[in-house]
Formats: C-alpha cells, structure tokens, sequence
C-alpha cells in the first residue's frame, strides 16, 4: 500500500530485458529515469519500455553533451571510469537518444540538456514502418 494516500498497487523488482507487456500490461505513462546509462543495450531497453507504454515515454540519462557533435554518438565507460560506478555503461548524446527512440517508435514531444543529463518527453507512434527495425532486430514491438 501506498503511504501519502494509501492506495494499493503492484511493486515489481525486476531486470528490464526479463519485463513484458503480457505480465504487467501497458501504461499511459512509463518513467524511464536514470535508467538507460547504465544498460548494456539501450536499444533493447529502449525497445521494452515502447512495448510497455501506450503514451508518453519520460526519458532522463546520463548524457554526452559535452562532445559537440551533431551526429548521433555514445561514448563508452571502461569498468567503473565514470564516477567510480562498475554500472555505468554509455553516455548517448541527445542526438543518439532521439534516434533510438525514433527506431522504437517514438516521436519527440519535447527535450531539455543540462550539464551531463538529458530528459525528453516522447509520444508512442503506431504506424507499422516506425516498428519494424525493432521487430526484426528483437521481435518486441507488436
């Protein structure tokens, strides 16, 4: 139970790449805060969350914003050499994640950077051509 207003509901401790839309559902809202970073396939990740969600996506990461590119990139963490934290994994830059989200049918409502962290907000797309690179990679979007 809930304590500030004591309602009830299910609290799941589980791996990601082990969550499907078949034991839990699906949501008009799914938090996916300080979570890609530290993902050893964001794609995959990115991909459940979409299968998860039948809205709106609020992304926050870790992100590479201090590269100053323009293209999509993801700068790689060696065992714990950022912030001393062995799951740490990538920094994406906003570009990066704006595209995986794309390839995971989402479409960018709005983004914020800020120092090294990155938050998006992202509307689900259901046409069938914005599923299909991530049904044929890992079968999860239906």
């Amino acid at each position: 139970m809930e304590e500030i207003t004591g309602r009830n509901f299910q609290y799941h401790r589980a791996n990601i790449y082990d969550l499907t839309a078949d034991e839990l559902g699906t949501f008009d809202h799914v938090l996916f805060l300080g979570v890609l970073y530290h993902l050893p396939d964001m794609v995959k990740a990115m991909a459940i969350a979409r299968s998860l969600c039948k809205g709106t996506l609020h992304l926050e990461s870790h992100a590479a914003n201090d590269l100053g590119l323009q293209e999509p990139v993801a700068r790689y963490y060696r065992h714990s050499s950022l912030a001393g934290d062995i799951t740490n994994f990538w920094s994406p830059n906003a570009e990066c994640i704006r595209d995986m989200a794309f390839d995971c049918a989402f479409d960018l409502v709005s983004q914020r950077t800020w120092g090294d962290r990155y938050f998006g907000r992202f509307q689900i797309n259901e046409e069938p051509s914005r599923k299909s690179k991530l049904q044929w990679g890992y079968g999860l979007l239906r």
